[in-house]
């Protein structure tokens, strides 16, 4: 039983996204000062985290006036899944730590132990979702074998649980949470690859493909994040074309993230509460991302308004977005090429929308103090208070350490 109320995507696009629409007026709250580096005349203080990795997604502030922010630390081996809980009224990091590995991952009981986890999302009770990956002797890197994996906040340390897999399947990995606990991801026979949601609500497990109406060319690969009116993006390929899409998991309609300008394909990475999407699009053989001449942009797009809206990159190259708020607020990376041994330069990217509907392009690195001297790398998630994860690097006695950052709002 579904335990919010039901709506279609019809009464969810009425709405016209009002909270998107008022972005070009609506001001950050006001934050109190307290812990982070930087003076108040920056857009945003920094507020460093116990760990190095990539602060993936931060929740809204929770009953007990704290935030909960989802990390994929890169301090052990292939990885862990961590946490920190922040006060949201003045950004002091109240307690952190690696999430619990789920017991040894052995579908062929035969494999040694865990390589890792990585973390994924978080919703406002602060439970995070992600996967695990086992350790297989005969399989390298991506080979080995992942289970999508749920961490509940039981009031004494986080409970892990290893998410269903599907029939048929072997590996699996959860991309988002929403807040009635229904998780959405994916999961593979080791051929097939199919959009998955695990629903909170009745303990069920569905491989989306079976609920799309009818079958109209879609073949649903990933399902990348999931609201609290059960509307799911991701992608897949539409009549073998690499596609977004927006699924509506009360009717079971599906509709394509439509393209615009030389885009010959695209895909969907998140949604907010009004159901505006964000994501890439491209068209060539691939996403380059500043090393190949393809076209490659972010896009936000309001399913009010018939085409996306191009995110124009800071530096006039490529880009992606990563993360979204309920303000419309997108936040990702631009790139541009380099010489150095990725071939690649990202610069972790802020739009948002004037007073005009236009777009406005920010570099992170502009917004924040010059002290400690952080360079920012790279964004995780973003929330409706503004507060921002990013990775950052700072350099010194000649050598970089790699950090989880949190920029604030200083206004």
């Amino acid at each position: 039983m579904r335990l919010y109320a039901q709506r279609t995507f019809t009464a969810a696009i009425a709405s016209a996204c009002l909270l998107c629409g008022s972005i070009a007026t609506a001001k950050k709250p006001d934050k109190p000062g307290g812990g982070g580096d930087g003076d108040s005349s920056a857009p945003y203080r920094v507020v460093q985290l116990p760990f190095d990795g990539l602060p993936y997604a931060i929740s809204e502030v929770g009953n007990a006036g704290t935030v909960t922010v989802a990390i994929n630390s890169t301090e052990a081996g292939y990885g862990s899944a961590a946490f920190a809980r922040v006060e949201a009224n003045t950004g002091n990091v109240l307690e952190s730590g690696f999430l619990p590995e789920p017991p040894t991952i052995d579908p062929d009981d035969g494999l040694p132990g865990n390589l890792g986890s990585s973390a994924s999302d978080v919703n406002v009770a602060g439970s995070i979702v992600g996967h695990a990956m086992a350790y297989d002797p005969t399989s390298t890197g991506d080979l080995n074998p992942r289970r999508a994996v749920y961490w509940s906040d039981a009031g004494a340390g986080y409970a892990c649980e290893l998410l269903a897999l599907p029939s048929g399947s072997a590996d699996s990995y959860a991309t988002a949470i929403n807040n009635w606990s229904q998780i959405v991801g994916s999961a593979s026979t080791g051929s097939d690859q199919m959009a998955v949601l695990w629903d909170g609500t009745t303990g069920t497990v569905a491989d989306l493909n079976t609920q799309a109406t009818a079958d109209l060319g879609w073949d649903l690969r990933v399902a990348g994040d999931i609201n609290d009116d059960g509307l799911v993006i991701g992608y897949g390929t539409l009549n073998g074309q690499f596609r977004g899409f927006l699924l509506d998991s009360l009717t079971n309609n599906i509709w394509p993230v439509p393209l615009v300008g030389p885009a010959t394909e695209n895909s969907a990475y998140r949604i907010n509460a009004c159901g505006c999407v964000v994501g890439s699009m491209w068209n060539g053989s691939g996403q380059g991302y500043g090393t190949d001449p393809d076209y490659v942009v972010g896009y936000f797009w309001d399913p009010a308004e018939p085409n996306p809206q191009v995110l124009p990159p800071t530096n006039l190259n490529t880009c992606r977005a990563n993360a979204l708020n309920d303000l419309g607020a997108t936040v990702g990376a631009s790139y541009i090429p380099t010489d150095d041994i990725f071939g690649i330069y990202s610069i972790p990217t802020l739009w948002e929308h004037d007073a005009q509907g236009g777009v406005v392009t920010t570099d992170l690195n502009t917004q924040i103090p010059d002290s400690p001297g952080y360079t920012l790398v790279w964004t995780g998630g973003i929330n409706n208070t503004g507060w921002i994860g990013v990775e950052g690097r700072k350099r010194s006695r000649g050598r970089y350490s790699w950090h989880a950052l949190v920029l604030i709002p200083n206004n």
